[in-house]
């Protein structure tokens, strides 16, 4: 589950997501977070929350046992290169061992906690903590944001890559791209002017089909 809102902070708007995402293996779930965000991609975000998957399986467990593969876990990385997100505890401290939840059961403790937030914000954060695990099985997470007026990204599209997996979308754009080539092929003789048309039009095709999903 998720709660989002839009704020404007000192005269900049964000995107600010919290996020508990499911104890196990749950593609879907990121699957729709991903949509969710690509929806607000055109001003900053912090997304943050307990997602339940160490971003990095190594650095980020105190066990050593070989991970299992998770497809959950590529989802989202693949959300925050698509998305152009930073963990920024990780970008401040890129080879520090840390940990925010401790398992009973397993003994062992994992980093599943922590704040995503837009590349242009990155520059702006001076410090990041994860504190003693004192009250709860999980440690209080933060980190000091000063944003100027150079965070805001620019009107850059992108791909919303969780479309790839869906059918529709797929003949989409197979139907499209067939049509957009027996009807312009024949008659140009500039395959550059050709190629950045049928991207502008393929673009338009992708943007309406997702703002219906």
């Amino acid at each position: 589950r998720w709660c989002a809102c839009e704020v404007t902070l000192h005269r900049q708007q964000f995107f600010l997501l919290n996020v508990y995402a499911p104890t196990v293996n749950n593609p879907a779930f990121f699957h729709t977070l991903s949509q969710i965000l690509h929806k607000h991609s055109h001003i900053p975000m912090i997304v943050g929350g307990d997602f339940n998957i160490p971003l990095d399986p190594y650095l980020d467990r105190s066990s050593k046992c070989r991970p299992s593969k998770s497809k959950s876990r590529t989802i989202l990385t693949t959300m925050l290169k698509d998305l152009g997100l930073a963990d920024i505890w990780r970008t401040h401290n890129p080879t520090l061992r840390d940990y925010t939840f401790f398992s009973a059961p397993h003994s062992s403790y994992s980093r599943i906690d922590y704040f995503l937030v837009s590349n242009p914000l990155v520059k702006d954060v001076s410090t990041t903590y994860i504190r003693p695990i004192l009250v709860s099985d999980h440690a209080a997470i933060g980190f000091h944001l000063h944003p100027s007026s150079t965070s805001t990204p620019k009107q850059v599209w992108r791909l919303n890559t969780s479309l790839l997996s869906n059918p529709d979308f797929i003949q989409l754009v197979k139907d499209q791209t067939m049509l957009f080539f027996q009807e312009n092929s024949p008659s140009s003789t500039n395959t550059l002017l050709l190629w950045e048309t049928y991207k502008a039009v393929i673009r338009g095709h992708i943007i309406s089909f997702a703002s219906h999903k």
